[in-house]
């Protein structure tokens, strides 16, 4: 969803209530920082292997 969970507060009715729903039912999960640094770890590792 392109709204970001920090407007969700400042909006009020049915509006925000399809808003939190729709975050509540999403299957997005963001990543960690833990995440992100293994993802380039292997990244780097891969870009490593091909350039030999």
């Amino acid at each position: 969803m392109a709204v970001s969970k920090a407007i969700v507060p400042l909006l009020k009715g049915k509006a925000a209530t399809k808003i939190v729903d729709d975050f509540k039912k999403s299957k997005f999960i963001p990543a960690t920082t833990t995440d992100r640094e293994n993802a380039s770890s292997a990244i780097a590792k891969f870009l490593r292997e091909k350039n030999r």
